[in-house]
């Protein structure tokens, strides 16, 4: 049997606070690997949005458009998204309101056919039309 475990604590600390059995530490600790936090490695954001869209395309079956990505985009700050006539700076929460907004529109309000259009259930699209707001 293989175990991999993880922890975002200081593994000694945790057993002096008591977190941690001492025991179980020492039969897991066969091989230690310490891997900085995401928000330490911004170069890897790039290459994980990539991995995510082919991913998502893939489930999908189709190609989202996407003009680039820069490592201000995951921290919510304004990106360059492609428009239909041009590039325009957007928040990624308000990307996804605006296609929340765009799909129920060319579905005439039908929310069935909306959910159908972006993958999701109808569940999933009622609960986004909650935190949106109805005043789309």
């Amino acid at each position: 049997m293989r175990v991999i475990a993880s922890t975002n604590r200081e593994p000694r600390e945790a057993i002096e606070q008591g977190l941690l059995r001492e025991d179980l530490y020492y039969r897991l600790n066969v091989a230690s690997l310490c891997v900085a936090p995401r928000r330490e490695r911004r170069d890897d954001i790039e290459a994980l949005v990539w991995h995510f869209l082919k991913t998502l395309n893939a489930t999908l079956a189709r190609e989202i458009p996407v003009a680039g990505v820069s490592a201000q985009a995951i921290s919510g700050r304004p990106i360059e998204t492609m428009g239909a006539s041009s590039a325009r700076l957007m928040s990624i929460p308000d990307a996804g309101r605006q296609l929340v907004i765009r799909t129920l529109e060319a579905n005439h309000g039908n929310v069935s056919a909306a959910a159908r259009a972006l993958g999701i259930s109808r569940k999933k699209l009622y609960a986004r039309i909650l935190r949106y707001g109805r005043s789309f």
